[in-house]
């Protein structure tokens, strides 16, 4: 068989079409089971607070240990950036480059880019399905 460009795109696509099918199949099982293991962990919850535990080990089977997660939002950027500045605390912030902003200074800057940064450029192929066009007759 002699492989065209008709055909690959063609398979492609059919393959992409096949992976999202079997997502949706596969996320709506899982959400089966993150909700049951939610209930789980509430009920387990429940339980290490109205025993006044920390945890609970089953032996052969495995450990439930109360803990606590902190959850962070910004409710006023432009006070939280002059505080970084103000107290030096840059390192509050996730290491993490913007591209669209570097994007937008390269764009500015004639393709500059800011000292300490490498780019790696790829190339990439991206394979769309065909639109149809409605015809209208009047």
């Amino acid at each position: 068989m002699t492989l065209t460009v008709d055909t690959v795109v063609s398979k492609y696509i059919a393959m992409r079409d096949k992976r999202s099918a079997m997502k949706k199949v596969f996320a709506a099982e899982d959400d089966k089971y993150k909700l049951a293991m939610d209930k789980c962990e509430s009920w387990l919850l429940t339980q290490c607070n109205a025993m006044g535990v920390d945890n609970f080990s089953i032996k052969g089977v495995g450990t439930a240990i109360k803990g606590k997660s902190m959850q962070v939002s910004c409710k006023d950027w432009k006070a939280f950036h002059q505080f970084v500045k103000e107290n030096d605390q840059l390192d509050m912030f996730e290491r993490r480059i913007s591209r669209d902003v570097l994007k937008s200074y390269m764009k500015d800057h004639d393709d500059a880019i800011p000292p300490g940064l490498d780019l790696i450029f790829e190339q990439t192929i991206t394979v769309r399905r065909a639109t149809t066009t409605k015809e209208y007759s009047e």
